[in-house]
């Protein structure tokens, strides 16, 4: 790992097997545990880009391949919206 000074202090910067290390296991927590969402609007456009959604614990999982591209729309439709509700907390 390398140093870089960053707003007085030190911080390590991680490499690119260490990235793809924390990309892979947030996928795979994502694809196998899933992420609660108490949003009923969020989670039907993820099951529309393709998410596995129950219902009832509004735990939505991801699966780990990417999309074939045409449910982009969607997904950029539920990013602009998480955007949104995050900024009204």
């Amino acid at each position: 790992m390398r140093s870089a000074k960053m707003g007085g202090g030190f911080s390590e910067i991680l490499n690119s097997a260490e990235i793809r290390k924390i990309h892979d296991t947030s996928m795979r927590i994502l694809s196998e545990i899933g992420v609660k969402i108490n949003h009923d609007e969020i989670l039907d456009l993820l099951s529309d880009a393709g998410a596995l959604i129950n219902k009832e614990t509004k735990v939505a999982r991801v699966p780990r391949a990417p999309g074939d591209g045409k449910h982009q729309k969607k997904r950029e439709e539920a990013r602009a919206l998480r955007s949104r509700s995050l900024e009204e907390c």
